[in-house]
């Protein structure tokens, strides 16, 4: 890591060519999976050039979802050590939030809809990576003042028709861990949402069932867990 980190962080300094920073950000959440919190040490400087990135105007928004989806492996690394960067990280994927929301006058072009499920699909990957990391640390519960919204945005993304497989998954796997992090029924009125139910029918099609059945059976379990019997 000595010898490769400084090429990750000159990737990140050069945001027009693309191509290139989109290697790095995949690299760092390779790095974060596989090292753990052995990539600690970086992973300030990684938060610094990936916020810088977000913000930049030569940057292919192409890239800007896996900069989202990053935080997640981040987060997944540093455990309990996340909490002195988890606000501004849920400021910065409350303000891609209002990007995945198309004026209700606008026409959805196709690459409108393809960048907006990708930007969807980044923030639950981070929400996931977030809350396993947390969870892990001991320190989930800091998660509480963020439940409600992140519910909120998996609701307007499980009743927008256009959501992508990959987000019902994702959805699926954060609803079971954030189950997992709170006591039972702790979380009974957010759980008995009718949207989370929709959710819970789209998962028993036939696609679902026989792509990861033990997902889906697993989900439920968790769901019950909150609300009792469904």
């Amino acid at each position: 890591m000595n010898d490769f980190n400084p090429q990750i962080i000159a990737a990140l300094q050069n945001p027009q060519d693309h191509n290139l920073t989109s290697y790095a950000v995949g690299m760092i959440g390779d790095i974060c999976r596989s090292i753990n919190e052995q990539a600690l040490p970086y992973c300030r400087d990684y938060m610094t050039y990936l916020v810088e990135n977000l913000k930049s105007p030569v940057l292919d928004r192409q890239v800007k979802p896996s900069i989202i989806s990053t935080f997640g492996d981040i987060a997944f690394a540093a455990g309990g050590e996340f909490e002195s960067l988890l606000e501004p990280v849920m400021q910065i994927i409350e303000q891609a939030m209002q990007m995945t929301v198309l004026p209700p006058n606008q026409t959805r072009t196709y690459a409108d809809i393809d960048y907006v499920n990708s930007l969807r699909e980044g923030i639950l990957e981070a929400y996931v990576g977030i809350t396993q990391g947390l969870n892990s640390g001991q320190k989930v519960h800091l998660l509480s003042n963020y439940v409600e919204r992140m519910f909120l945005f998996m609701e307007s993304v499980e009743n927008d028709e256009e959501h992508t497989e990959s987000a019902v998954m994702s959805m699926a796997g954060l609803i079971g861990d954030i189950s997992d992090s709170f006591p039972e029924r702790h979380l009974q009125a957010i759980y008995s949402k009718p949207w989370v139910d929709k959710l819970l029918k789209e998962l028993k099609l036939p696609y679902y069932r026989t792509k990861n059945y033990d997902l889906t059976r697993w989900v439920r379990s968790r769901v019950k867990r909150q609300i009792g019997n469904i």
